[in-house]
């Protein structure tokens, strides 16, 4: 639902042809950039928003579970009997209890996640200041060093690319967070970078989905589309690495995510790079 909400603020920005890829490392960056701080100002305001309503609905929930204490304490002051509906007063107080919890819970992760959200924002606004003073200075941490350079986890070409796209039957406007790429049947599928494999399970697009974290600076990637997994839950792979096999069909898709933390980042501005 999130990245729906996403899509739909940032749909008018990107056009309905979504984004395509720059011809060189320097404008790939500077386009995986522009899309970046279009996206996080998305994420900013869709988080801001869910977090208040998260803190309104906790508040309202503290207010009635303060109301039903309160006539609890008048009613044993007045020597109303507990009987079945002193039982029911105690029920409805700990359900009410562990939904509060859990309301705040909720609240100070979404909040917690804005101000995530709007430090990463910050740094980039940050480093577009610098370019336009002139400024000589290291790229932005969300693509510079600490970004990995990927191979491509087929030989094919990418046949459906990051961002907003609009679905041809319904219409409807969706964000993909994943590059495809065209295969050959069950051909080898490489791991794009270096790191640690933590979850193998079925993708809801389809075949296999490996989920691999790098070794350093919050990246994760998620190959899927695998009709076969050669890996599994903690083994370390190195960069190029065969994963599994894509599936056994004549036209096959393996698709490829890359986040940072639980921003996604488009992979197809990071391929090739080293």
């Amino acid at each position: 639902m999130l990245l729906l909400a996403v899509a739909g603020a940032i749909a008018g920005s990107l056009g309905p042809g979504g984004p395509t890829r720059a011809s060189s490392f320097g404008d790939a960056k500077d386009e995986a950039l522009g899309r970046g701080r279009m996206l996080l100002d998305a994420r900013e305001t869709v988080l801001g928003e869910q977090a208040r309503r998260a803190e309104q609905a906790a508040r309202a929930r503290a207010l009635t579970l303060y109301r039903v204490l309160r006539l609890a304490g008048i009613e044993r002051r007045g020597g109303t009997p507990a009987g079945d509906a002193g039982r029911l007063g105690g029920r409805a107080v700990a359900l009410g209890s562990a939904i509060l919890e859990r309301d705040l819970a909720e609240a100070r992760s979404l909040r917690a996640e804005w101000r995530r959200v709007r430090a990463v924002r910050g740094t980039l606004d940050a480093a577009s200041a610098a370019d336009a003073a002139g400024a000589e200075r290291s790229p932005p941490r969300i693509i510079a060093a600490v970004a990995p350079g990927l191979v491509r986890p087929v030989t094919g070409a990418i046949t459906a690319p990051f961002g907003v796209a609009r679905d041809g039957a319904s219409g409807a406007w969706f964000f993909r967070t994943a590059i495809s790429f065209a295969a050959r049947s069950t051909e080898p599928v490489r791991c794009p970078a270096g790191g640690r494999v933590v979850r193998v399970e079925p993708s809801l697009a389809g075949g296999q989905a490996v989920v691999i974290e790098a070794d350093a600076h919050g990246w994760t990637f998620i190959i899927s589309g695998l009709g076969a997994v050669s890996v599994t839950p903690g083994q370390s792979l190195q960069k190029g690495e065969t994963v599994g096999r894509a599936e056994e069909q004549r036209a096959a898709t393996v698709r490829l995510e890359t986040w940072r933390g639980r921003t996604p980042v488009d992979p197809a501005a990071l391929l090739g790079r080293g």
